[in-house]
């Protein structure tokens, strides 16, 4: 419904105010509180989605054929740093992704090294 519309109906058919314009009014109000309030969101919208982390795979003939994942968690784009971790279940490994975040992964690996979870 746009505020034009909203201007258009308050009318009956003969011309005649509703009872109903205080309501309508009342509407309008909100609905361009609404506007404003979206408007500023959506200008303060910082569209950094986050950091990006380079991803390496690879199957560790030395070990079985177990995949392991390097990650750069300092997203610097430098894995020499970078620990390889395993699957989980293979090695425990757990990692921290760092910023402060506290949180800490684990590594899955599926369909013969195509998929990393």
């Amino acid at each position: 419904l746009q505020l034009d519309d909203m201007n258009n109906n308050n009318t009956n058919g003969g011309g005649e105010e509703t009872d109903d314009k205080d309501v309508v009014d009342k509407k309008k109000k909100e609905l361009k509180l609404l506007l404003e309030q979206l408007t500023s969101i959506k200008e303060s919208y910082d569209e950094d989605s986050g950091p990006l982390m380079d991803i390496l795979m690879f199957q560790d003939n030395d070990d079985g054929g177990v995949w392991k994942t390097v990650i750069d968690i300092d997203t610097n784009g430098d894995l020499t740093k970078s620990i390889p971790m395993a699957a989980f279940r293979h090695a425990r490994q757990v990692g921290e992704l760092g910023f402060g975040s506290h949180v800490t992964f684990c590594v899955q690996v599926y369909d013969e090294g195509k998929t990393l979870s």
